[in-house]
């Protein structure tokens, strides 16, 4: 019984992270077709993370500022895809030099939702890779485990 628990528990924490991927995937694309209006950058920095079971790094940390409707608003989002994550301390210097602090960037946000809106649209194609290979694996996983339990 204490192994169905862990495989069902398995299932769902697989099938949350696939749903998390598709939903970054899918806003990836929309955020194309979203409107824009210029916005300011506010603050960016870099900050190292310290994760005990995966990779430690650093993340470029940036704040924008802009304005919808004469309703001002904040956000860190920088785009829908994973490079958010620079992982070395190069690659999220790159990425604080693109966006300095005062600096004017186009924000493209979700006409539905205002709050919710990046500074670069679209997503790349190692995203889209890494939510299918993952979904496959559930899917094959779920198969298999099920195939286990009806011998």
């Amino acid at each position: 019984m204490e192994g169905l628990i862990i495989i069902w528990v398995a299932r769902l924490v697989l099938l949350m992270i696939i749903f998390l991927g598709f939903w970054r995937y899918y806003f990836g694309i929309k955020s194309k077709s979203w409107p824009v209006t210029d916005g300011v950058i506010i603050s960016g920095k870099s900050e190292y993370y310290a994760n005990p079971s995966a990779v430690n790094g650093y993340i470029p940390n940036i704040e924008y500022r802009y304005k919808v409707n004469d309703k001002n608003y904040t956000s860190t989002r920088i785009n829908f895809s994973l490079n958010e994550s620079a992982g070395n301390k190069a690659n999220a210097a790159n990425i604080l030099n693109k966006y300095r602090n005062g600096s004017e960037v186009k924000v493209y946000y979700n006409p539905n939702k205002p709050e919710q809106s990046v500074i670069e649209t679209g997503n790349n194609n190692v995203h889209f890779f890494l939510t299918m290979t993952l979904g496959v694996v559930c899917i094959g996983g779920i198969a298999f485990s099920n195939y286990i339990f009806s011998i």
